[in-house]
């Protein structure tokens, strides 16, 4: 089980939550710093993110009162059979009308739990940046594509890989 907390209540929430003489992990991954924090074989991590430098992030950290040090705690999925390895990623989906009246549909990917309208802006300005659309505001644009967001999370996608890979012949392969 994953407890995300903002980076300002890690240290405190990993005192609490797994104890004083607590170690955390830091690793950098895509422009962000994640830092992972656990009592060894209990089942429990404290998880956040912070756009700051891993140095920045352990300097922080240790002013705190944590040990910190390279790495990351993970709840991953490793399905062997296939070697797929799922981490923490939620997935966005957006059906919307386009101007020739055939349906659309546009993917994204995010570290950290989207909102529907940070989903809908992060298209909005893709498509702006792309010339796929003209400039019109936002919520002109909400209101003329009349899309359907989704948000898969990262329980979710393991489910949903867990099934497939447990009776089909994904798992044959």
């Amino acid at each position: 089980m994953v407890l995300h907390v903002a980076f300002e209540d890690f240290a405190d929430t990993v005192k609490r939550v797994v104890g004083d003489s607590s170690e955390a992990y830091a690793a950098s991954e895509n422009g962000v710093t994640i830092l992972t924090a656990s009592a060894a074989g209990e089942g429990t991590v404290v998880a956040s993110v912070t756009k700051s430098s891993v140095e920045e992030a352990k300097v922080e950290l240790q002013k705190a009162g944590l040990r910190v040090f390279e790495g990351r705690w993970t709840d991953d999925l490793m399905l062997e059979k296939e070697s797929v390895v799922l981490t923490d990623v939620f997935v966005s989906g957006v059906s919307y009308k386009t101007e020739a009246g055939a349906p659309g549909i546009w993917v994204d990917a995010y570290p950290v739990q989207p909102s529907k309208v940070q989903v809908l802006k992060a298209m909005y300005e893709e498509m702006l940046q792309t010339g796929e659309m003209a400039n019109v505001p936002f919520e002109e644009f909400v209101r003329l594509s009349d899309a359907n967001v989704v948000i898969v999370s990262p329980q979710e996608l393991r489910t949903f890989v867990s099934q497939k890979l447990a009776g089909s012949e994904v798992a044959e392969k």
